[in-house]
């Protein structure tokens, strides 16, 4: 995303039960240690909340986690805030229409 109207468009692309995979900063325990520490993580976040911050230009997704990480499990509760220049890979889900089952058709032009 390099442009402000980029983060326009990609909120108004989004919708609820798409996964959106991206780096966030994470503060984790590790194993052995009795402290934490920031990680700089991969995730794959399965939407199911976003909001568009005209203020900040900033998309931030909450949702699960779908993809096995030793810090965060799947289902874990997870949030992203995606900005200019924030790396994305967007996986959108679409639904299967069968035309024949509903009874709608499909017009040609002319």
């Amino acid at each position: 995303m390099e442009q402000d109207d980029d983060m326009w468009n990609l909120y108004n692309l989004l919708a609820k039960g798409d996964f959106i995979q991206g780096k966030i900063t994470r503060k984790v325990t590790i194993e052995g240690s009795l402290g934490s520490e920031r990680k700089s993580l991969t995730v794959v976040i399965r939407i199911e909340e976003l909001e568009y911050d005209p203020d900040s230009n900033v998309v931030r997704i909450k949702g699960k986690n779908a993809s096995e990480n030793k810090f965060i499990q799947v289902g874990q509760f997870q949030s992203m805030d995606i900005s200019n220049y924030s790396v994305i890979t967007l996986i959108k889900v679409l639904i299967n229409l069968n035309l024949r089952n509903t009874g709608m058709k499909l017009m040609k032009k002319g």
